[in-house]
């Protein structure tokens, strides 16, 4: 089965997760509440695939973004789409 110009996947990323707030705070009357961050974050990353004709979707939840966890998701997911005769 030769490719179809005509199928496409469209990509999107997208940080999920946020910086934890320690501790509950007061504040006098009036004033806005300062609340106290740790600077760390805990969160996932989702990679989302969509095919352009017929809405189907791949998605994809990794710990970071970086070019081992991108061959993690694209390496399956190539093999997916040549089986259908989609070009990424």
């Amino acid at each position: 089965m030769s490719p179809s110009p005509n199928r496409s996947l469209f990509f999107g990323e997208h940080r999920i997760g946020l910086k934890p707030i320690l501790k509950k705070v007061r504040s006098p009357v009036g004033e806005r509440p300062r609340a106290v961050v740790e600077p760390r974050y805990q969160s996932l990353y989702v990679h989302g695939f969509v095919e352009q004709k017929t809405g189907k979707s791949h998605w994809y939840l990794i710990p970071r973004v970086n070019t081992q966890w991108l061959n993690v998701v694209l390496t399956p997911l190539s093999h997916k789409t040549q089986a259908l005769g989609i070009i990424i």
